[in-house]
């Protein structure tokens, strides 16, 4: 069984957009074959966990604005496979980090730089080989949009490319 962790902007200013992309992604996995878990900061269960009752959670004091050496032995410790990450406040040098370990997912909004295998991207006037680094794969443009905004669905190539790393 792969283990997967997903790391999401969600707190009391963030809004709702990235929790329900990662939501419905997590819920596309086959649960026989992927333990998906979501990994939230300590200091906003109160507010999370009223709307992420059906999600599996774990809750930890770190910052994703730094390199945080209780995400990394959270990581280690329960053996995650590949980490999902849905947020504009990722520290490059986290990214970075957990790169030589996991793999690992970015999902940008934002054109920022990342450290992650494969970075998704929607929008269409991004040439992805201006962003790429080595070892890392840009997937920009209509058809990497993750989710089908009137269904509520993924599209079903993009999550066997994830998952199938």
């Amino acid at each position: 069984m792969k283990k997967i962790v997903i790391i999401c902007d969600f707190y009391k200013n963030s809004g709702f957009g990235h929790l329900s992309r990662m939501r419905s992604l997590s819920k596309s996995f086959n649960s026989t074959f992927y333990d998906i878990n979501f990994l939230f900061e300590l200091k906003h269960k109160k507010f999370i966990q009223n709307y992420v009752k059906d999600l599996k959670c774990k809750y930890l004091s770190f910052s994703l604005k730094k390199t945080s050496k209780k995400i990394l032995d959270y990581l280690d410790k329960n053996l995650i496979d590949i980490i999902i990450f849905d947020s504009y406040h990722i520290d490059i040098e986290l990214e970075k980090e957990l790169f030589k370990f996991f793999f690992v997912v970015s999902i940008d909004d934002k054109i920022s730089k990342h450290n992650s295998h494969i970075v998704f991207n929607s929008r269409e006037d991004l040439s992805s080989y201006k962003l790429t680094k080595p070892g890392q794969l840009w997937l920009t443009g209509k058809k990497f949009i993750l989710m089908n905004k009137t269904q509520k669905k993924y599209h079903k190539p993009l999550i066997l490319l994830i998952i199938g790393i």
